[in-house]
């Protein structure tokens, strides 16, 4: 195909060998390579126009235009400038867009030519190096799970399903004790004895061992508390292999339909923690700052590689949140895919209902402020007979 063209006016007709997307065509929890019958890479320019000055998916907007474009081929915006670098505007200034493109592509593309006439940019973009390492391939996954030798049959049971999903390359990675004196030929235990420092479990540390022993680019990081849904491969293969970080619904093994930790929003900020929450989203949403709970990682290695975890936070630490923040910092882009699901035990961590009961729905931001002053009170009582009694 030799050009696409990304216009924010749906009114915009295709010319000879063109076809012509909008901003609705690039939304992160809508499978692009799904939706769209066109081959990774195969793209030879691009063009895009009054689509980055408002778009929300800036950045996997980016990020489909690097799938879709070969190499060498270019990439070509014209961007209508507001302002330069002041925000408060009902447009995006030029360096948000900047920032973006550079934070995206980093090096793997290099600007042509860029001009600015009556208020319009004109940014030409070579791409220089492929989306994807050379031998990343959907064929070809590392699994690596976070142990401490107590759910050893759990373990064993991992195992079983990643080798009944007949992956034709693969490896587990077990960070911890090894769960049986047997195991297959493809599972590696990575001794963590090193890595304890204090009481404290140092699951950044564990899951960084993984990062660097892991021999494929498709890298999932997994307590054992995770399984998979039966179809988890097959449906993956469907997806594609063009991503940078990939969640899905996690769901409790009893009903498999309540959802636990799976989509949430959090805002970062721990000295706000007297008005901090985290929002779990409808699956056809997506913000910012979405994170992806520690429990499950579908990362791609050459990303996490750069990034890693903090080796200081361990386990109850907000190590999970801290890596998203300093993942988003570094380029990376979160997509949702709802069309399968993995499973998880719900010891700690609790079920989310939905009720259908639309006048509970109405009456309970009423409700939970009730609770929330009673609560509140409750517990600043208990805080003030803590300062009372004698230190020490």
């Amino acid at each position: 195909m030799e050009l696409i063209v990304i216009h924010s006016a749906v009114n915009c007709k295709p010319g000879i060998d063109q076809i012509i997307l909008t901003e609705k065509d690039f939304h992160p929890c809508k499978p692009f390579f799904i939706e769209h019958t066109l081959e990774l890479e195969s793209i030879n320019n691009i063009k895009t126009k009054g689509v980055f000055e408002t778009t929300k998916y800036i950045r996997h907007t980016l990020k489909i235009i690097d799938a879709l474009l070969q190499v060498e081929g270019e990439l070509y915006i014209e961007f209508y400038r507001v302002s330069f670098d002041s925000g408060g505007f009902p447009l995006r200034p030029l360096n948000f867009l900047m920032n973006e493109i550079s934070t995206c592509y980093q090096e793997r593309y290099q600007i042509q030519n860029k001009t600015f006439e009556e208020n319009v940019d004109y940014i030409w973009l070579k791409k220089l190096k492929p989306a994807l390492p050379t031998d990343d391939q959907m064929s070809k996954w590392s699994f690596g799970i976070v142990s401490d030798g107590r759910k050893n049959e759990r373990i064993l049971n991992i195992i079983s399903q990643i080798k009944a999903f007949k992956i034709p390359s693969y490896e587990i990675l077990i960070c911890g004790p090894s769960p049986a004196e047997f195991l297959p030929e493809n599972v590696v235990i990575l001794d963590d004895k090193d890595l304890y420092f204090d009481v404290r479990i140092p699951i950044s540390k564990k899951k960084n061992r993984i990062i660097d022993n892991a021999c494929y680019n498709n890298l999932v990081i997994m307590h054992d508390r995770i399984s998979f849904a039966k179809d988890w491969y097959i449906k993956i293969c469907d997806y594609g292999n063009y991503f940078d970080q990939l969640c899905f619904p996690i769901l409790d093994e009893d009903t498999q339909s309540l959802r636990v930790n799976d989509w949430i929003k959090s805002f970062h900020d721990f000295t706000q923690f007297q008005i901090s929450k985290s929002v779990k989203l409808d699956y056809e949403e997506w913000d910012r700052h979405i994170y992806s709970d520690g429990g499950f990682l579908l990362v791609k290695k050459h990303i996490l590689a750069k990034t890693k975890l903090n080796p200081y936070l361990n386990w109850g630490e907000i190590e999970d949140v801290d890596l998203s923040q300093r993942l988003y910092l570094n380029g990376n882009s979160i997509c949702f895919y709802a069309d399968t699901s993995l499973l998880t035990q719900t010891h700690r961590i609790k079920v989310s209902k939905q009720s259908t009961n639309w006048i509970k729905v109405l009456i309970r931001p009423i409700r939970m402020k009730q609770y929330v002053r009673k609560r509140n009170k409750v517990i600043m009582n208990a805080f003030d007979n803590f300062l009372k009694v004698k230190f020490g």
